[in-house]
Order: C-alpha cells, then sequence, then structure tokens
C-alpha cells in the first residue's frame, strides 16, 4: 500500500502532481485577472520558479550512458514525490482558504526541496571522476 502512494512511479503520485499542477494553472489564472495580492503574487512567482526547476532537474538525462532514473536523476526522481503531494494539497487549500500564509509555506517547501537539488548538481558538477553511474553497485 506504501508503494501505491509513495512510489515515483506510482499512478497516485503522478496523480498528486497533475492535481497539484492544475491546482497553480488556477491561481495563475486568478493573478492574470487580476485578483491575487502582491504578496500572494509574490509567492505564485516563487512556486512556480521551483515547481519548473524541479521538474526540470527530474526530466533532465544527467548521464548519457544509462537512463534518467541513475546517480542523482533517481534522487530528482524521488524529490517529486513530496513536492507532488505538497502541490496538491496545499495550492487547493489556498484556493478554498485563499489565504498568503499557505502560498507562503508551499514557496518555503518547495525551496527546501530544490536547495537539496542545487546541492546535488553543484556536487555533479564539481565531479571529475568519469567511473560510470553505479559502477561499484550490482545494478549497472
Amino acid at each position: 500500500m506504501l508503494r501505491f502512494f509513495f512510489h515515483r512511479y506510482s499512478p497516485m503520485v503522478r496523480l498528486m502532481e497533475l492535481i497539484g499542477f492544475a491546482g497553480i494553472v488556477f491561481v495563475s489564472w486568478q493573478f492574470f485577472a487580476g485578483r491575487l495580492s502582491i504578496l500572494e503574487s509574490i509567492f505564485l512567482i516563487l512556486i512556480l520558479i521551483g515547481y519548473l526547476f524541479l521538474r526540470f532537474c527530474t526530466m533532465r538525462r544527467w548521464y548519457k550512458a544509462v537512463s534518467r532514473s541513475h546517480g542523482i536523476g533517481l534522487q530528482f526522481e524521488k524529490a517529486m514525490v513530496p513536492s507532488g503531494y505538497i502541490l496538491a494539497v496545499m495550492m487547493w487549500l489556498f484556493v478554498i482558504l485563499k489565504s498568503p500564509a499557505i502560498l507562503a509555506i508551499v514557496a518555503f517547501l518547495l525551496a527546501v526541496i530544490a536547495h537539496v537539488n542545487i546541492i546535488l548538481l553543484a556536487l555533479h558538477f564539481k565531479d571529475r571522476d568519469k567511473t560510470p553511474v553505479n559502477s561499484f553497485s550490482m545494478t549497472h
């Protein structure tokens, strides 16, 4: 049952990310309609930047010889699990309650996850070792 809710390829995780993205689109529509305050607009922009950065990290192939699910790519895929749930729950909670504090919480949580991705990327680009990914483990 945990695999259904928390595995990175689970339909539930993908559905939650889709629901969260729909929430972002809906709130963005309110932004363009002029229904958000300046503070809410700033948080929405930060959320969009954070989500797009996390999605970019997940979609890019970081090692040419293997699929995206190896090395740091695996960690980026795993980071999308909490991101999807955060977006799904909090964005629609914002639609219902209309509190800028909710957007602030989402922006903060996505910033924490993005910060971990930035650290992984910094270490990835700093590493000059050409050893293939997973060469010392049993999974190649």
